[in-house]
Parts: C-alpha cells; sequence; structure tokens
C-alpha cells in the first residue's frame, strides 16, 4: 500500500489540507448521525428508518466520490514553448505529462478558446483527442488578430483533469484587423 504524499494535490483545485479537512469533517457528520441514531430509537415512527439508512449510504458515497475524485483525477500536463505573441499562423503545442497521474493515462485532449476584445473567455473547444500517449505535441492553425487561450487535460479511469488554472496558456496572433 503506499502513503500518500501531500505533494500529490499540489496541482489539484485544493489543497491536501482542505481535502484532508473537508473528508475528517463529513467523517463526524457521520459518525454523530450514527451515535444520534442510537437515541432516537426508541421514538422512531414511519420512514425515519428508511431516511436514516439513506443518510448514511449518502454519506459514504460522498465520501468515496471525493477520496477517488482527489487522489485519481489527473494534474494538468504543462504546456511548454508557447510564446505570449506571434507573427506565425500555425504553432505547436508541446505538453509534458502530469507530475501526478492517480491512474493511467488513457488520452490527452487539446482544448481551445478564443478571447474577445472586451477579455471575455468564450466557449472551450476541443480541438484535438490524442489516445497515442507518446505523442505530445498537435499543430494548430491561428487566425490573425485573435487572442487565444490553450489548455490540456489527461484523462484516466477517474476522470478528466480541470481545464482552468496555472496552466492555461495565452497567445496574442500579431496583425489582421
Amino acid at each position: 500500500m503506499q502513503c500518500i504524499d501531500s505533494e500529490l494535490l499540489k496541482t489539484r483545485f485544493i489543497s491536501w489540507w482542505e481535502a484532508r479537512n473537508t473528508l475528517f469533517d463529513l467523517w463526524l457528520v457521520l459518525i454523530q448521525f450514527l451515535k444520534d441514531k442510537k437515541k432516537r430509537k426508541n421514538k422512531r415512527e414511519g420512514n425515519s428508518w428508511r431516511f436514516n439508512n439513506i443518510f448514511v449510504q449518502l454519506c459514504l458515497m460522498i465520501l468515496v466520490i471525493l477520496f477517488a475524485f482527489l487522489l485519481g483525477v489527473p494534474a494538468v500536463p504543462e504546456i511548454i514553448g508557447l510564446p505570449a505573441k506571434t507573427k506565425d499562423v500555425e504553432i505547436t503545442i508541446i505538453w509534458h505529462e502530469p507530475q501526478n497521474n492517480g491512474a493511467s493515462i488513457t488520452q490527452y485532449t487539446v482544448y481551445q478558446r478564443i478571447v474577445s476584445d472586451d477579455g471575455t473567455p468564450r466557449k472551450w473547444n476541443p480541438i484535438n483527442v490524442i489516445k497515442d500517449l507518446s505523442d505530445r505535441q498537435v499543430a494548430v492553425k491561428l487566425e490573425k488578430g485573435k487572442n487565444y487561450e490553450f489548455v490540456v487535460t489527461a484523462t484516466n479511469r477517474f476522470g478528466e483533469s480541470l481545464k482552468e488554472g496555472e496552466k492555461l496558456k495565452k497567445i496574442l496572433v500579431l496583425g489582421g484587423k
């Protein structure tokens, strides 16, 4: 059995300490509920027994889902070598495998979105899904005068990494307009 290191969750959307506290708080609520259940045993009426069991099962499911998500979903791969500005209308996005995979990665997905002139980002569009895990680069065509954001996500059996965060890369294509 592997020991879980706090470094494992540093690239996640919450810190290891916050995750530990959330799981611990949920566990305490469940324990307190079960203790109080013994006190209420003689006052049970109608569907309260059914509600109690559903509540306990729900808490346990939430604990399992949180634990699997926090330890299983891969971190966001880091895009390398992408300039903030370019005159080129075609770029190559290259990335490193994430430090924390959680489980074996099954695919990478490259997302792109355009940022409007007022700075509002539009919807993420998947531009390439890569199943060959040794291939960690993709060529992308751009339009002059547009501002783009790119992110690469990794997917494993627990799900896809997040699209937001410090791994997001911005590039302005000079010219046009």
